[in-house]
């Protein structure tokens, strides 16, 4: 995909026909994009270890510095990831602001793509019209019946204290970030549900995914 919008981007038909710099160029803002995104948005290689942090140090343009890049295209989605928003972010620093919206397209599909392939478990922000504990048996059932937990975020019984903007939301973790797609119209279906959001680095694209 980011292949094929660079080859956009340059107004060539095939990827010989990109120059040495325009792969360098990507390459760099691939492995700034992957430094910077240091496993908040995906924890998880796809064997299910943790990514150590500090696994893709600060950039060097060096022997080493490239082998850490091909690392990095190892990792799975999180490079998938990294190399749709190089793509992006090097379209706009190239056309001063204003790409072709294929390329914009091009790379946001891949980022959708990537991060629906991201591994490990996913916490749902699950918003409640109704102060918790009411409704937390309701929640916690169907949360439960699509496959998570449900974690409530208020632990007081005492309902007259409404100082706390946590008593209207609590949490449900998911055995992935598709799973949480795939579900999301249920839960949000139930009269107790207000919203559902996710806080993470990019969460505008997330909670679109979710919407």
């Amino acid at each position: 995909g980011h292949v094929t919008g660079l080859c956009v981007l340059e107004g060539v038909s095939s990827v010989r026909q990109l120059g040495q710099q325009v792969f360098r160029a990507f390459l760099v803002a691939f492995y700034k994009s992957l430094a910077r995104e240091q496993c908040r948005t995906f924890p998880y290689l796809p064997d299910g270890r943790r990514i150590p942090k500090g696994r893709w140090p600060k950039w060097r343009q060096d022997f080493q510095g490239w082998f850490h890049t091909l690392d990095a295209f190892e990792a799975g989605p999180v490079a998938a990831y990294a190399a749709a928003e190089a793509l992006r972010g090097l379209a706009m620093a190239v056309t001063g602001g204003s790409p072709p919206q294929a390329v914009l397209d091009a790379a946001r599909e891949a980022a959708d793509r990537a991060l629906l392939a991201r591994p490990g478990e996913l916490r749902v922000w699950v918003d409640t019209r109704r102060d918790l504990p009411h409704d937390d048996g309701r929640i916690a059932a169907l949360v439960a019946g699509q496959g998570g937990r449900w974690e409530r975020n208020y632990d007081s019984d005492d309902y007259s204290d409404d100082s706390y903007d946590t008593m209207f939301f609590g949490t449900a973790t998911f055995p992935s970030l598709r799973h949480a797609v795939e579900v999301k119209d249920a839960l949000r279906a139930d009269e107790a549900v207000e919203c559902l959001s996710v806080q993470y680095l990019d969460w505008e694209r997330l909670n679109y995914l979710l919407s």
